[in-house]
């Protein structure tokens, strides 16, 4: 709900802003999303599928808020992003088997935090980003170039349908 809320904040000034974006953060593991995005809290707790719901739920908030922007026909575009497999405290956090074994995987398979970070940068900064997109690393997990990406079919609109493109950027 934070995304919905900061967003709903900061609309106005965005809407009055011309060629703005409002890019949200989401993950490779929205893939892994079992069912429908569900916001209610579940029981039992299962901590991985909350984050996997919480990154598809994120698509989901890009998709239709890049429709509605569309169908008002402003310059604001909406946009997504995600890391990839990147070296951060993620998982890595206390005493569970899994949490043990991430700390001696996460070195070896992720890619740095900064790296991690360049998919975001090209959705906020390149003029040839349109509304809709989302960035990720090159190979899904890790590599040092962010590239658009299709979003699994559960992330997508109603019926599988992208959302409506933006308008090309000028320079």
């Amino acid at each position: 709900m934070g995304h919905f809320a900061l967003t709903a904040r900061l609309l106005p000034l965005l809407l009055a802003t011309p060629g703005s974006r409002i890019a949200t953060m989401s993950g490779m593991g929205h893939r892994a999303a079992s069912g429908e995005a569900d916001p209610r809290l579940r029981r039992p707790y299962l901590r991985w599928q909350s984050y996997f719901h919480s990154k598809l739920a994120n698509l989901l908030f890009t998709a239709e808020l890049q429709c509605r922007l569309a169908t008002a026909g402003v310059s604001t575009v909406a946009v997504a992003a995600h890391p990839g497999g990147s070296h951060t405290d993620l998982g890595t956090e206390g005493s569970a088997v899994l949490n043990r074994a991430m700390r001696s995987l996460v070195p070896l398979v992720a890619q740095i935090a900064e790296l991690g970070a360049r998919p975001m940068l090209r959705a906020l900064t390149d003029p040839a980003v349109r509304g809709g997109e989302f960035y990720g690393p090159r190979f899904v997990v890790r590599g040092t170039t962010a590239v658009r990406e299709t979003p699994s079919r559960a992330a997508r609109r109603p019926g599988g349908r992208p959302p409506p493109v933006g308008p090309p950027r000028s320079s």
